[in-house]
């Protein structure tokens, strides 16, 4: 990572390392911000904050945190000095793959079943469990669907003996599983 000489990351990027990144790099921390942003604000030489300010940027994005808003203030300082405001919200993917993976949780723990729904008729889920029952194989069972011309779930050409095993282990479990 690039960034002013003599300043270094002391280890990997974390979530919680922007303010520490921020402080190494001269900015203090400002108010102002919502609960889920962080903002910082930094009086320099316009040079000197526009590559710190880049810097801050890159390592940010490293820890799923995006540019929000750049402010510059107005209030004067010594000639050739600039006052900016950077304020860093939540990457909105980092965000949302929370929400949806605890929405799916709450979705499950209240028996709703997730994912795709079984294609495979009743009939002939068992008939697959009474031909293992008999000591048929997985092979020979999908052999046997496909000369009686039974039609696979999903379109396919032909029944596979990984798709007899799946068929069979979905039929037998019980629901607690």
């Amino acid at each position: 990572m690039t960034g002013r000489p003599g300043v270094r990351m002391r280890s990997a990027p974390t979530e919680t390392s922007l303010p520490l990144r921020a402080v190494e790099l001269g900015w203090e921390r400002a108010g102002g911000a919502t609960p889920a942003e962080l903002a910082f604000r930094r009086r320099a030489a316009a040079p000197t904050i526009l590559a710190d300010l880049v810097t801050l940027v890159d390592a940010a994005a490293a820890m799923k945190w995006a540019l929000a808003r750049l402010r510059l203030d107005k209030a004067s300082g010594a000639p050739g000095e600039i006052t900016l405001t950077a304020t860093f919200g939540r990457r909105l993917e980092a965000t949302l793959g929370v929400a949806i993976r605890e929405a799916l949780a709450r979705r499950q723990a209240a028996g709703v079943r997730l994912g795709r729904r079984p294609l495979i008729p009743e009939a002939v889920l068992a008939q697959i469990a009474r031909d293992r029952e008999a000591g048929k194989g997985y092979s020979r069972i999908a052999a046997e669907l496909q000369a009686a011309g039974v039609p696979t779930a999903q379109g396919g050409l032909m029944w596979r003996a990984s798709t007899v095993r799946a068929a069979h282990l979905r039929a037998t479990r019980t629901p607690a599983e």
